[in-house]
């Protein structure tokens, strides 16, 4: 959710382009996090994921 705002954020004061190639930028940042894996291991798991904003 932090990301989200952060992005939508940074759209407000920027271009189009610049915006889009912002929330890509952040958006492949957060596939290489430990909250990430979390999320997809506790779906296969069936479980509710315990993210810890890593």
């Amino acid at each position: 959710m932090e990301a989200a705002k952060r992005s939508a954020n940074y759209r407000l004061r920027h271009s189009l382009d610049e915006g889009h190639r912002r929330e890509v930028e952040i958006f492949a940042a957060l596939f290489d996090t430990e909250d990430h894996r979390e999320g997809i291991t506790a779906f296969l798991e069936g479980r509710a994921p315990h993210y810890r904003r890593r």
